[in-house]
């Protein structure tokens, strides 16, 4: 990486998929509900001369449990020290999350907007089969 500025590492392989699409296409769903931080994303990218990469890194594997991915990592060229760093990023972000207060009236319209969603989605499938 002696090219690149920036390594962005996440363990939620759905994000990182999302925003190297949004980063390769340089465009952005425009209904995407998290389109203005995929737009973030593309300025920040721009910012860095295009040398900035973000990639996928599997979760835990600081864990005891998961010591087969822990050396599937290794071997393929993950080191302690990313291991160690995700770690220390996780304890941090828990941190940073647990004195924020849940809105539940806001959780609730958010479920509940999610499962008309889905009906919608499924009256269209059936609509669209007959």
């Amino acid at each position: 990486y002696s090219a690149t500025h920036v390594a962005i590492i996440s363990d939620c392989r759905g994000a990182v998929t999302l925003v190297n699409d949004a980063i390769l296409n340089n465009e952005i769903p425009t209904n995407h509900p998290e389109a203005d931080l995929l737009s973030l994303a593309i300025q920040f990218y721009n910012m860095t001369d295009r040398r900035a990469v973000v990639e996928w890194m599997p979760a835990h594997l600081d864990d005891g449990d998961h010591k087969k991915r822990r050396e599937k990592f290794l071997t393929n060229g993950g080191t302690v020290t990313d291991i160690k760093g995700h770690a220390a990023a996780d304890k941090s972000a828990k941190r940073g999350a647990d004195p924020h207060q849940i809105n539940h009236e806001r959780l609730h319209f958010a479920n509940t907007r999610r499962r008309l969603t889905l009906v919608q989605q499924d009256f269209l499938v059936v609509v669209k089969e007959k």
